[in-house]
C-alpha cells in the first residue's frame, strides 16, 4: 500500500472504534508528534515530583509529636520537609541509617518504611508513566484524507489492468499472510510490515473445528474428518471508522476436506476426444478424467468432466504442483454446476485440483500429498511418488452479515442477493456492508488460488530446488497447514481491498498505464446496486484508517488527563501547605498550632536563619513565612560570622581600604566595624551556644532547651 504524506488527515478527529469520548483524537507529523511526546514526558516527571512533595507533607504532618522526640526523628522530619525528590529523599535516609546505626540499635527499623514507601512511590510512578506513553505509540491509527475512492471497474480492452490487480492483491497478501499471521499471534506488530492496517489481523484468532462433518451430501467422499474455519469480522477491523451503532460484522465460514475421487474418476487414461481442437487440448494425448459437475461451454456445448490429469505433464517441470480450480457460486446461473453428491446448499463450492509432479525423499501420510510407492525412475530419480495422479480438496465458503444489536441475514454465498434478507439496514449501515462484501469477494479461494498457483501450497516450500523433481517428506496433516495458510492469504486480501477502497496505490502495467487510475474507478455516488442514498456510500471516502510510522496520533482524553491531573497535583502541592497553615493559625489547639510551627521552623531557609541567629548575626522578620529577611535589609556578613551594616546614601561612590572593606564616604557606603549582634540597644556579643546535651521542646513562641 503507497501513501505519500499528503494522503493522511491532519488534526482532531474521532476514532469510533474507541467511542466518542476516548475516541477523539489528534493527528501530528513526526516532527510536531516529537514536541508533544518530549513536553508531556517532561510534564509528568514535573507533576510527578511536586506529587511526592506532597506525600512528604502528609508523612511528616501525622509524624509530628508534642512529645519530647530525639534527633533521628528531628533529621527525619527535616529530610521530609526539604525533599529535592524521591530519589535524593531516599539516598539521604539511607545516609541517616547508616550514621544512627550505633547510637539507635533501631536507626535502620525505623527508617526502612519510609525508604519502602519512597521505593513503592518510585515504582508506580514508573508504571504510571509506562501506561501515560500509551496516549501516542509508534504507528499508530490515522485517518486518510479523502480523495478518488471506488470500486475499481474494468471494461473492454482493460484485460492487463484486471489481471494485474488480481495478482497483485493475491501477492501482496500471501507475503503479509507468511510476516503476520504464521505463528505470530494477534498482533505481529513487532514487525512494521505487520502494522499496516488498523487490525494487524483481522478477526482475531478464527474458530477451528479439525473433526466437522463433511460439508458434501456423499459423506463418503471425505477422506478425513472435515476442517472448519469460522471467522468474525467486524468493520473495524478492516479501518472503517464509524460509530458503534452503525458497525457491522462479517462472518466467514470455510469449511475444507481431501476427496475420495474414486466414484468420480474415469476408467483409466484415455486419449484427447475430437473436442480437442475446441478446447485447446494437444491430439492424442492421454488423459484421465474426473466428472465432479457440468461445465458450460457455450449454448451447443458442455462437458461433464472439470479435472484432468495429463500423463505427458509428468516429464515437465513448470509447476511441482500444479493446480486448477472450479467454483460454483451459491444461487446464481453459472457454467458449472457440480454433481449432485458433491454440492452443498446455500454455499460457494471450490474444488482444488493439486496434480503432484514431484518425487518425495521419504514416505507421505498426508491425504492430499499421500505418497507410500517407491519407485525407480531415469528421469525424476528414485524415491516415492505421489499414489493419484490427481489429488482433489473440496471447499465450501459461507457468509453472513450482522449488525452490532445481533441481527443477521441469510448465511449463504457471496454473490447471492439473500445476504441481505432480514437485516433492516440503514443507508450507511448498507454502504458498509457493501464494502466489506465487495472486499471478500476480492478475497475469496477461487479468486487467490488462480492468481497464486502452486504458491498457494506451502507444501511448495519443501521442494529441493526449482529444477529438480525432488521434494522432503511432507507433514502428516500438511493439508491442514496449506488451508490455514490460504484462509489467511484470503483475510489479508480482504484487508487491501477495503483500505484502497478509499486510497488506489500507483501501479502500472505499461509505463504511463496506472491499473488504478480515475479511468477504472467506479465514483461511488453512481454504484446501483443496492437500495440505499449513494451519498452514504461516498461519506466512506473520509472515514478509512490505517496505520502509519510518518504521523502520530494522540488519545485527546489521554492528554488532557495527564495535564489536568498534573496541573492539579502542581496547584495543590503550591498552596496545600499555605491553606492547611492558614486554617491552623486561627485554631487554638496546641498540636495545630505546633504542627504549623514545626513545619515552618524546618524549611531549608528558616534553618538556615536558626544557624545564624545560633553564630549571632540578626535579627530577623518573617519568622513565620518561607523566606525569612533581616531586620536591616542592609546587613551584611561572611564565612567568619562577622556582621556588618552597609547604609547606602542616594550618591555613594567605593574606594578601596586597606583596614575596612569600604572607606567612610559621605555621599557614599560606610561599614560599622567589629559588631557581632545587633539588638534594640545595639552591637553586642551572641550569648553562648545550648549544651550538647540539651534537646528541644516546642513551645508557643518556637522552640525552647529542655534539659532532661
Amino acid at each position: 500500500m503507497s501513501n505519500s504524506v499528503a494522503d493522511l488527515h491532519s488534526g482532531f478527529w474521532t476514532n469510533w472504534e474507541q467511542g466518542p469520548i476516548f475516541g477523539r483524537t489528534i493527528t501530528l507529523e513526526a516532527s510536531y508528534a516529537s514536541f508533544l511526546s518530549n513536553f508531556l514526558a517532561i510534564f509528568i516527571t514535573w507533576a510527578g515530583t511536586h506529587l511526592w512533595t506532597i506525600i512528604c507533607y502528609v508523612v511528616m504532618q501525622s509524624r509530628s509529636s508534642k512529645v519530647p522526640r530525639d534527633g533521628l526523628h528531628h533529621q527525619t522530619q527535616v529530610l521530609l520537609r526539604n525533599s529535592p525528590s524521591v530519589g535524593g529523599t531516599i539516598w539521604g535516609f539511607m545516609k541517616q541509617a547508616q550514621a544512627w546505626r550505633r547510637s539507635e540499635h533501631h536507626a535502620v527499623r525505623r527508617t526502612m518504611p519510609l525508604v519502602l514507601l519512597a521505593l513503592v512511590y518510585t515504582g508506580g510512578f514508573t508504571a504510571a508513566g509506562i501506561l501515560s506513553s500509551k496516549v501516542s505509540q509508534p504507528g499508530s491509527e490515522v485517518l486518510l484524507e479523502p480523495g478518488k475512492c471506488g470500486f475499481p471497474s474494468y471494461t473492454g480492452d482493460a484485460v492487463e489492468e484486471s489481471l494485474l490487480r488480481d495478482n497483485s492483491f493475491a501477492r501482496e497478501g500471501a507475503i503479509y499472510a507468511r510476516n503476520c499471521f504464521q505463528d505470530i499471534g494477534r498482533d505481529g506488530q513487532e514487525d512494521r510490515r505487520c502494522n499496516q492496517f488498523s487490525a494487524p489481523r483481522i478477526g482475531g484468532d478464527p474458530v477451528v473445528d479439525s473433526d466437522a462433518s463433511c460439508p458434501f451430501p456423499d459423506k463418503s467422499a471425505c477422506k478425513v474428518p472435515a476442517m472448519s474455519i469460522t471467522t468474525n469480522i467486524p468493520s473495524d477491523d478492516l479501518g472503517i471508522n464509524v460509530p458503534r451503532s452503525e458497525r457491522m460484522w462479517f462472518k466467514k465460514i470455510t469449511t475444507w476436506s481431501p476427496l475420495d475421487m474414486s466414484n468420480y474418476v474415469g476408467d483409466g487414461w484415455v486419449t484427447t476426444p475430437a473436442i480437442g481442437d475446441q478446447l485447446g487440448f494437444l491430439k492424442n494425448e492421454t488423459r484421465q478424467y474426473y466428472y465432479v459437475g457440468d461445465t458450460y461451454i457455450n449454448s451447443t456445448f458442455t462437458y461433464d468432466w472439470v479435472f484432468y490429469a495429463r500423463s505427458q505433464y509428468m516429464t515437465d517441470i513448470v509447476d511441482h504442483y500444479k493446480v486448477w480450480t472450479a467454483t460454483a457460486y451459491a444461487n446464481i446461473a453459472q457454467n458449472f454446476t457440480p454433481v449432485a453428491g458433491l454440492t452443498a446448499p446455500n454455499a460457494d463450492i471450490t474444488f482444488l485440483g493439486v496434480q503432484s509432479v514431484v518425487t518425495y525423499l521419504a514416505q507421505v501420510s498426508d491425504p492430499l500429498y499421500r505418497a507410500s510407492t517407491y519407485d525407480e525412475d531415469p528421469v525424476r530419480g528414485n524415491g516415492y511418488y505421489p499414489d493419484e495422479k490427481l489429488s482433489i480438496l473440496g471447499l465450501t465458503e459461507q457468509y453472513q452479515l450482522c449488525t452490532e444489536d445481533k441481527r443477521c441475514g441469510n448465511i449463504t454465498g457471496v454473490l447471492d442477493e439473500g445476504i441481505w434478507d432480514g437485516l433492516g439496514l440503514t443507508d450507511n449501515q448498507y454502504a458498509i456492508a457493501h464494502r466489506m462484501r465487495k472486499a471478500a469477494m476480492d478475497g475469496s479461494a477461487t479468486w487467490i488460488i488462480s492468481a497464486l498457483g502452486s504458491d498457494a501450497l506451502l507444501a511448495s516450500d519443501y521442494r529441493a530446488s526449482d529444477t529438480s523433481f525432488y521434494t522432503v517428506g511432507l507433514p502428516d496433516e500438511q493439508w491442514k497447514t496449506d488451508v490455514h495458510y490460504m484462509h489467511n492469504v484470503s483475510l489479508a486480501t480482504m484487508q487491501r481491498s477495503a483500505v484502497e477502497w478509499a486510497s488506489h496505490p500507483h501501479r502500472e502495467v505499461t509505463p504511463g498505464s496506472n491499473i488504478f487510475s480515475d479511468s477504472h474507478i467506479d465514483d461511488p455516488t453512481k454504484t446501483t446496486e443496492l437500495p440505499y442514498d449513494n451519498k452514504a456510500l461516498a461519506r466512506l471516502c473520509s472515514r478509512q484508517k490505517i496505520r502509519s510510522y510518518r504521523y502520530s496520533s494522540f488519545s485527546v482524553f489521554g492528554v488532557s488527563m495527564i495535564l489536568g491531573i498534573g496541573s492539579f497535583i502542581i496547584l495543590l502541592n503550591c498552596t496545600l501547605s499555605e491553606i492547611i497553615h492558614s486554617c491552623r493559625k486561627h485554631r487554638r489547639s496546641p498540636r495545630a498550632q505546633q504542627k504549623r510551627q514545626e513545619w515552618i521552623e524546618t524549611e531549608v531557609l528558616q534553618l538556615h536563619r536558626m544557624a545564624l541567629d545560633a553564630r549571632g548575626i540578626g535579627p530577623w522578620r518573617s519568622q513565620e513565612k518561607a523566606v525569612p529577611m533581616p531586620l536591616d535589609p542592609n546587613l551584611m556578613w561572611g564565612p567568619d560570622g562577622r556582621a556588618t551594616i552597609v547604609r547606602r546614601n542616594s550618591d555613594a561612590t567605593l574606594t578601596p581600604s586597606v583596614n575596612s572593606r569600604w572607606s567612610q564616604n559621605t555621599a557614599g557606603y560606610q561599614r560599622v566595624e567589629k559588631a557581632d549582634v545587633y539588638q534594640s540597644g545595639g552591637w553586642v556579643q551572641p550569648s553562648p551556644p545550648a549544651p550538647v546535651d540539651t534537646m528541644y521542646q516546642p513551645y508557643d513562641s518556637g522552640y525552647r532547651p529542655y534539659h532532661g
